[in-house]
């Protein structure tokens, strides 16, 4: 092969976009929820089909503690987390990895509290991420 084939054949590859291991690494959102403080666990319904590795929170507004997290997937069947982590303002959790990677998941409940003593004045926006 030529250096001008080659500079070419590059150059396409290029254009493609990326691999698909690096598409598959991108986070995407699978919803929201606004906790208003009323309450100690919330659901986040996921409408997105396909298997999902990690799960992730992230917080827009007011820091959130976040203790436990079920995913429940389209069969029925449902697995349980334990996150106990404070995540702060505009941040996000760790990542979780959701061991039946193969099933849609319906929906995430999660237990959760104010990060300090004092309940908030402001309610907290709160998303959730998968990566596939």
């Amino acid at each position: 092969m030529d250096r001008r084939t080659f500079l070419l054949s590059a150059l396409a590859a290029s254009a493609i976009g990326p691999s698909a291991a690096e598409a598959r690494s991108h986070w995407i959102r699978l919803g929201s929820r606004t906790l208003h403080w009323r309450t100690d666990r919330e659901t986040i319904r996921v409408f997105l089909t396909g298997p999902i590795t990690d799960l992730e929170f992230r917080t827009r507004t007011e820091a959130v503690f976040i203790n436990t997290v079920d995913v429940i997937f389209n069969r029925g069947s449902s697995e349980r987390h334990v996150l106990n982590q404070r995540i702060l303002s505009h941040s996000s959790s760790r990542a979780l990895r959701v061991r039946n990677r193969g099933r849609d998941i319906r929906r995430v409940e999660f237990g959760f509290r104010p990060p300090g003593p004092a309940r908030p004045a402001s309610p907290a926006f709160v998303e959730l991420y998968g990566r596939r």
